[in-house]
């Protein structure tokens, strides 16, 4: 009995090869099929000895010997090198249709829409077999796909908080010199950074992220970076530079161009222009650095903003 054996095996390391890279949650696999990737994953590690640089190492004295069966069929064996079982276990998922298509499936719901067309999955798996896996080849097709540019699919993604928060830093060209509060904003979003234990990673789908619990917590935080209520984060004021020096009603469109690029709704507006008519009635003349920031506020919170 070798080294593996005797530690039993990692069947959680080929069920996420499996699940969450490849065929998708029990498809075309059955257990033995687990069994027997985790066997010809034995040996696959990496190097922690600190006088090297960290990569992949196999400990040929920790991989299972013997027949392997994987999919219906044998896996090639080589005594002279053992690691080819785990290669061969690779590209033949590669290859394998189901691969195909749940890898296109998982970028278009990315990429594209949470519930992407099955024909737009189909022709974009088919792609992705052509490429002989090359992901390169699939992203080109998704973005050259007729269907992308379908007008149902503009702005259908939800930002997850991560892009929430960045885009807005990004948008204001925000000074930050201490990352903390929009570190601890994304904590309290529920996607703490590099935080994530769960292979299966952070939600990308709206309904994960969708919560009236949550979306106060992004309008708190818009406001709050607008204001300069941020701990080491600061919006400069050449942000608002170019604004009408003498018609404050119009800083609104001014700005909105600014952070909303696809522009805003009817209902969008309807609430900002009552809001500054609230804000206008105890400060008719107002300057740009008093109500630039509420009006910025208030588009970084809107519905608009949160649309990738």
């Amino acid at each position: 009995m070798n080294i593996a054996e005797q530690r039993g095996l990692n069947e959680n390391y080929a069920r996420e090869l499996l699940e969450l890279h490849t065929l998708g949650v029990d498809n075309y696999y059955r257990q033995k099929d687990v069994i027997e990737v985790a066997k010809a994953l034995t040996g696959w590690t990496v190097q922690n000895n600190p006088k090297y640089p960290v990569g992949f190492l196999f400990r040929e004295r920790m991989h299972v010997l013997g027949p392997k069966k994987f999919l219906g069929r044998k896996l090639q064996r080589d005594r002279k090198n053992p690691l080819l079982e785990g290669e061969i276990v690779i590209r033949r998922l590669v290859k394998h249709p189901g691969t195909a298509r749940f890898v296109a499936w998982k970028l278009c719901r990315y990429i594209v829409d949470d519930y992407p067309s099955e024909a737009l999955v189909k022709r974009l798996a088919s792609a992705f077999k052509k490429g002989k896996g090359d992901l390169k080849t699939l992203y080109r097709a998704i973005y050259k796909d007729p269907e992308f540019f379908e007008p149902y699919y503009y702005q259908s993604k939800f930002k997850r908080p991560l892009e929430f928060v960045i885009s807005a830093l990004r948008v204001t060209g925000a000074e930050v010199d201490q990352p903390g509060m929009a570190l601890q904003t994304m904590a309290l979003l529920q996607e703490p950074l590099y935080e994530q234990e769960d292979p299966t990673g952070y939600h990308d789908t709206a309904e994960a992220w969708n919560d009236p619990g949550v979306m106060a917590v992004r309008w708190q935080f818009a406001m709050n970076l607008a204001t300069g209520k941020l701990r080491g984060i600061k919006v400069p004021e050449k942000f608002y530079q170019g604004l009408h020096p003498r018609i404050p009603r119009v800083w609104k469109d001014q700005l909105a161009r600014r952070v909303l690029p696809a522009g805003m709704g009817e209902k969008t507006s309807r609430i900002m222009d009552r809001m500054m008519r609230r804000y206008l009635e105890g400060k008719p003349n107002p300057k740009v650095t008093e109500l630039g920031p509420y009006i910025l506020g208030l588009l970084l919170g809107s519905p608009e903003f949160q649309r990738q």
